[in-house]
């Protein structure tokens, strides 16, 4: 019997599989809720796919925390299979996060008319278009006709990172906020971990 691996073909191709049916579901929201819901269930669902961006995110960042991390045994699999699909993770993160914007912030607006933001909208607006290279991005062509520009670029997701923190903490998401904050500090640590650990190997 062969042994059972996270990062076995079969289960990155089941994995792929899942990835790509959740991006087309996605697609498809996006051009119905708006069509389908009333305001009240608009916030609702718009709230819950707010929710379900930011998680996406951070599943985003794990293989890069556990690579820094030197993760060895499960959670390197783990982080291999993560990183596998990667760019599918973060394409379903922005399409979660657009239709939580365009239920939240653009028909309402569409609707009511505009009005400033405040504060705690502005920091959602910055976290989505900042997010939007990224999305753009997050293929080989990008990868191989960027060169190092790539890596520079998709560092901006630990900003975003933060202002996703910024823009939960003050909706009054007090668990997701405080899972953001993790998040936010076992990056730093991890990149404070990564250099003196090639600062000891020289």
């Amino acid at each position: 019997m062969t042994e059972f691996t996270l990062d076995s073909k079969l289960n990155k191709t089941i994995f792929r599989w899942m990835m790509r049916v959740f991006i087309y579901s996605n697609l498809l929201a996006i051009f119905l809720l708006p069509a389908i819901l009333n305001p009240v269930d608009q916030y609702q669902i718009g709230k819950l796919f707010g929710t379900m961006a930011a998680i996406a995110f951070l599943v985003s960042q794990i293989p890069g925390l556990l690579r820094r991390y030197s993760a060895q045994g499960f959670f390197r699999q783990f982080g291999n299979l993560l990183m596998y699909s990667r760019a599918h993770i973060g394409t379903l993160m922005f399409l979660l996060a657009t239709v939580h914007y365009l239920l939240l912030f653009v028909l309402p607006t569409i609707r009511d008319g505009f009005t400033p933001p405040d504060f705690f909208t502005f920091f959602g607006i910055i976290s989505f278009y900042l997010c939007f290279p990224l999305f753009v991005t997050s293929n080989d062509w990008s990868k191989k006709k960027l060169k190092r520009n790539w890596g520079r670029l998709h560092k901006l997701t630990y900003f975003i990172l933060w202002s996703i923190f910024v823009h939960v903490a003050l909706a009054g998401g007090a668990v997701l906020a405080g899972v953001l904050m993790f998040f936010g500090i076992f990056q730093i640590g991890s990149f404070v971990y990564a250099k003196s650990l090639k600062v000891s190997k020289n």
